[in-house]
């Protein structure tokens, strides 16, 4: 499963990729998103006691709107913006996270791969 996030000027979005297609999943309110993400970083930074809270809010944010499968296993993450500063592997537990740059990046790799 291969996840590509877009934070726009006032929304932000998901695009889902998988092996039998693709989905775009809305997020919601860009500010909504990037403030639960300030949140985190301070909460992590602080090591303060409510980061797990923190997490959970988040994860409802731009994880939990995906409804992956529960055979979803391993998931390749494109972050973007203040997305690219938190933990991915701790808002979808029970999954293997990588991060790729873009998804055209990883087609290329993947194609340079085959050779």
């Amino acid at each position: 499963m291969l996840l590509l996030y877009a934070l726009f000027e006032k929304e932000a979005a998901a695009l889902v990729v998988a092996r039998g297609g693709a989905r775009i999943v809305a997020l919601g309110p860009r500010a909504t998103i990037d403030a639960a993400a300030q949140a985190v970083g301070e909460a992590l930074a602080d090591r303060a006691s409510d980061a797990a809270g923190t997490l959970s809010a988040l994860a409802d944010l731009v994880a939990k709107p995906l409804a992956l499968p529960a055979t979803t296993k391993r998931v390749l993450v494109s972050p973007t913006g203040a997305l690219s500063y938190l933990p991915f592997a701790a808002l979808l537990p029970d999954r293997t996270v990588a991060y790729v740059p873009s998804g055209t990046t990883y087609r290329l790799l993947r194609e340079e791969e085959a050779l």
